[in-house]
């Protein structure tokens, strides 16, 4: 709550979810490279998905639903 926010609930993402998001990305991303050529956007994605390849399994994601007090 020292934020503003009371936390009402919270679930982790597991590995394979985290999959069904980055697979598409990739995917996109190589329809999207000749408009993207050269974009920090194109290069932070891809460092990203890099680092879900490199570490699959070693971490993951944790979401939360807040409430504004």
């Amino acid at each position: 709550m020292r934020a503003g926010y009371r936390v009402l609930g919270h679930f982790d993402i597991a590995s394979e979810g985290m999959e069904t998001y980055y697979r598409p990305l990739a995917a996109g991303l190589e329809a999207l490279e000749s408009d993207l050529a050269g974009s920090h956007v194109l290069k932070d994605l891809r460092r990203e998905i890099a680092m879900f390849v490199a570490g699959y399994g070693q971490f993951g994601c944790e979401m939360f639903v807040l409430e504004r007090v």
